[in-house]
């Protein structure tokens, strides 16, 4: 099981790890031409942060923007501001673990207002929940898929 451990920064609290988007279905190309480096230059990359407060995996708009995506529905959702309106996409993505890379097929998103912080991504706990999150008093982390 890949995983990727580390120490959280204790002022901000936040675990920020690599993170690859593509429109969706670019896993199943990617996983059936590993070899064809132009299909992994379809991965955008962006940080994430790890969100257990999350329930969902959230995008920036700036990733909306940069990949052209065009949503298929809208949903209210619950956010630190109140309920909001936000738009529906199906993304592919790529957790990163140093050299392994861990492929999430057809990921539903909703896109949301990050423009304040040091991430696009916030992964939330449809995906943290397919792997095992730990962290310890001491501030170390390990997430595992």
């Amino acid at each position: 099981m890949p995983s990727i451990s580390g120490i959280f920064d204790t002022r901000a609290k936040q675990i920020i790890i690599q993170c690859g988007v593509a429109c969706s279905g670019t896993v199943k190309n990617w996983q059936l031409k590993q070899e064809d480096a132009s299909l992994h230059a379809s991965f955008m990359m962006y940080n994430a942060l790890i969100d257990t407060g999350a329930t969902g995996t959230c995008i920036s708009s700036k990733i909306v923007n940069d990949l052209n995506l065009i949503h298929h529905s809208m949903i209210a959702t619950a956010t630190a501001n109140g309920i909001i309106d936000t738009n529906i996409y199906d993304v592919d993505l790529t957790l990163h673990f140093g050299q392994q890379v861990i492929p999430v097929e057809k990921l539903t998103v909703t896109a949301v207002n990050l423009q304040t912080s040091n991430f696009d991504i916030l992964i939330g706990m449809d995906i943290i929940l397919r792997g095992h999150l730990s962290l310890s008093h001491d501030h170390h982390f390990t997430f595992s898929i």
